[in-house]
């Protein structure tokens, strides 16, 4: 593993994208990509916008959900990976003993 390689997996990376909790305070996800939220507990799916200029706190941070929009509740961020493709990754029959 290369030192580049390192970094990426200490941050949880893997193929690509997190697959550890980000603080949003921290590190900023990627637009148009499905997500899972943590606010105040919560688990949620949504999508991020960027931030909003108009938010005077710290967590500036714009998501929405099925619920709508929202600014400063997102306190962690992970990216949902893709699901894989029936017919590359199927197995094709599997016997259990």
């Amino acid at each position: 593993m290369n030192k580049n390689e390192k970094e990426f997996y200490e941050l949880g990376f893997i193929d690509g994208s997190s697959q550890i909790w980000n603080k949003v305070t921290e590190h900023s996800p990627k637009k148009d990509m499905l997500l899972l939220l943590n606010f105040d507990g919560v688990l949620d799916f949504g999508y991020y916008f960027g931030v909003s200029e108009d938010y005077p706190e710290q967590n500036n941070h714009t998501f929405s959900n099925e619920d709508g929009f929202f600014t400063g509740e997102v306190e962690y961020w992970m990216y949902v990976p893709l699901l894989p493709d029936e017919e590359d990754d199927a197995p094709e029959n599997i016997e259990v003993e």
